[in-house]
């Protein structure tokens, strides 16, 4: 039972220093398969285009930042927007595809390739989208961080900037076109009440000299010149039906007096307050150039090593892959060896058999005969 029970493993032992002997024998196919595969991966990064990354971070502005896009906001509105929100305009814009077109379009595309066939564009359009990297902080979700890889470190650096500075441009025209149609509609709506209350106030005069004529010819009907003495009464409740009793001259001294007036204007309660109001938004500037909707958090940095292709990596890759190639093919050239081995050991020892099977067949005659 133990010869038996020891059988196995010292099969396995000598399966396994077999193993080892076919390896070691192989050993030249073994080196010239890695040698073959990592010189192939060496030749791949050495030629590969080297690709270098320019990176840099985007926060909110400060509210120093957006002072004089708020004057406006605040004179028309009086809720000027903050910080934040003028940012999530810039960031919206930064991840729209418009803004990546457009830098494509104007910037990208001309300095890459002067062919401008669909195909040619749809590819480069892909390669620039990947080369464009945004991701947010998960500690600070204000924070943008952005990257762009390309053959040139400074091209990188200077197209990421451009981009940025590309997007801010386009939030600033839209914050300042809003914030024109807010001016401009509260700027309207201000003439609009100013150009009624004279319309209005015309109005009123007019239906006041009627009413005047009215009562003066009540009172020269009734002979009455003076107001008459009441005691106890003052003239101020003297209106409507008995406006009259105001007397004739205190009446024609009053339409006199309204219909050389020049204008109604200084009589117009709240009048001046709106034309206040228009006079100022009428001095509303707004300019890019006066606010900023982000900052950026530090210069842009360049890496001076290439991001890709890592060629020690690379390197390292091949030279593991040609190892296990090699000793693939040479188990595989091992396992044929030794079986084309086993067959002739048989086809062999198979003739061997044969011959002497015939050699007796061919002797028992002689041995009969001779007996």
């Amino acid at each position: 039972m133990k010869e038996m029970n020891a059988a196995p493993a010292g099969t396995d032992e000598i399966d396994l220093v077999e193993l080892a002997r076919a390896l070691w024998g192989q050993r030249w196919v073994i080196a010239l398969c890695t040698a073959v595969v990592t010189s192939v991966a060496g030749l791949y990064a050495l030629f590969s285009p080297s690709v270098y990354e320019a990176s840099v971070s985007v926060v909110p502005p400060t509210l120093s930042q957006v002072a004089e896009l708020n004057k406006g906001l605040k004179a028309s509105l009086n809720s000027p927007a903050d910080a934040e929100k003028i940012y999530q305009t810039f960031t919206r814009r930064l991840a729209s595809d418009e803004l990546k077109q457009d830098f494509f379009d104007r910037i990208y595309l001309p300095k890459i390739a002067s062919d401008t066939h669909d195909d040619i564009r749809l590819s480069l359009y892909r390669k620039f989208s990947k080369s464009l990297s945004m991701k947010t902080d998960k500690n600070q979700p204000q924070r943008y961080y952005l990257s762009f890889s390309d053959g040139d470190v400074q091209r990188a650096s200077r197209w990421l900037e451009q981009y940025i500075e590309l997007s801010g441009k386009y939030a600033k025209e839209e914050l300042i076109a809003d914030a024109r149609q807010v001016i401009e509609g509260r700027k309207s709506l201000l003439r609009s009440q100013i150009v009624v209350m004279k319309r209005t106030a015309e109005v009123r005069r007019a239906d006041r000299l009627m009413q005047l004529q009215e009562a003066l010819s009540v009172a020269e009907a009734v002979g009455i010149v003076e107001p008459p003495a009441i005691s106890g009464a003052t003239t101020a409740p003297l209106q409507g039906d008995l406006m009259y009793m105001r007397g004739s001259r205190a009446l024609n001294a009053e339409m006199e007096t309204l219909q050389a007036r020049a204008s109604d204007e200084p009589f117009i309660d709240e009048l001046r307050v709106l034309e206040e109001e228009l006079s100022v938004l009428d001095e509303v500037r707004l300019n890019e150039d006066d606010f900023s909707v982000f900052r950026f958090d530090g210069a842009v940095k360049a890496l001076p090593d290439a991001v890709s292709p890592k060629r020690g990596m690379i390197l390292a890759l091949g030279l593991v892959l040609g190892g296990m190639l090699g000793v693939f093919i040479a188990l595989l050239r091992s396992l044929w060896i030794k079986r084309s081995e086993t067959c002739s050991t048989e086809v062999a020892s198979a003739g061997s058999s044969e011959s002497r099977a015939c050699f007796v067949s061919d002797r028992a005659p002689c041995r009969r005969a001779t007996g």
